[in-house]
């Protein structure tokens, strides 16, 4: 599953001499397509619906039946296996692309909210994370995402079906080659606190609908960058803990007021706000 997902979602590694001088664009890392599907694939959902073990049983069936799933087994290179693949094969085993397109989005789906849902099975791929290798060809190097090393609990499966709400608008084709590279970019939302350090909250994503929609949420790690500042994914920024303490009918009012008046809280602490 994990060769198949970046095979065809992003991974487009090709030999054309006008491509070496500029990293591809990994348009899957940031998101899902845009915009979601408004129906699932039947057979993706049907089988998914039931639990994991049937969903990826559904899946692995699939992808061991396009012929690019055949040619890499052999040793097929994945450049060499669109020189070879004819035209009737392309969708194989899918009779057009829309269909092939509308099974493949679905199973991303429900792969992604499995890895949230922590499901053990997808804990640790052993060696297989680094031995497909997340490289990018750019210049005439291969570049490795460092994030495809299975020693983090998750970290492979993240890294094969979910888009990354963190470092996915890294350039290199979306790929980051340093742990320091995410923290320090201006492409990640966590980048003014703190360390930069940003996860994919689990907790907070259990709900299949938004995911679809790319509401995935993330944390950054506010407690570096001011005593008693906690992540609020609605505002997209670190605030204090006041916020979560204001009284009844302080809540009443609109976020923004609340963020207003937490604010004021701070700077003049010793206000009783009753």
């Amino acid at each position: 599953m994990d060769f198949d997902h970046r095979y065809f979602s992003f991974d487009d590694d090709d030999d054309d001499d006008d491509d070496r001088d500029k990293p591809r664009e990994a348009v899957f890392m940031r998101h899902f397509p845009v915009p979601r599907l408004r129906t699932l694939h039947p057979s993706v959902k049907r089988a998914c619906m039931k639990g994991f073990h049937t969903c990826i049983h559904e899946i692995a069936l699939s992808i061991q039946n396009t012929p690019a799933f055949k040619e890499q087994k052999a040793g097929v290179s994945l450049n060499q296996m669109s020189k070879n693949q004819k035209e009737e094969e392309l969708y194989a085993p899918f009779k057009t692309s829309l269909e092939q397109f509308q099974y493949r989005t679905t199973a991303s789906y429900y792969m992604c909210y499995y890895t949230l849902q922590r499901i053990p099975e997808l804990e640790h791929f052993s060696s297989e994370c680094r031995g497909l290798s997340f490289t990018l060809r750019y210049k005439d190097k291969r570049l490795h995402d460092y994030r495809a090393d299975d020693k983090e609990p998750y970290a492979c499966a993240l890294l094969s079906f979910c888009p990354d709400p963190c470092c996915g608008k890294m350039p290199n084709g979306g790929q980051v080659l340093s742990p320091g590279a995410c923290r320090t970019s201006a492409e990640n939302p966590c980048s003014k606190y703190g360390d930069g350090t940003c996860q994919v909250d689990f907790k907070q994503n259990q709900n299949f609908q938004p995911l679809m929609k790319n509401r995935l949420n993330f944390t950054c790690d506010c407690a570096a960058y001011r005593k008693s500042f906690v992540w609020n994914m609605r505002f997209r920024q670190c605030i204090g803990e006041y916020t979560y303490s204001l009284p009844v009918h302080w809540r009443s009012v609109t976020p923004m007021q609340q963020l207003l008046l937490a604010n004021q809280l701070l700077n003049k602490p010793h206000i009783n706000p009753d």
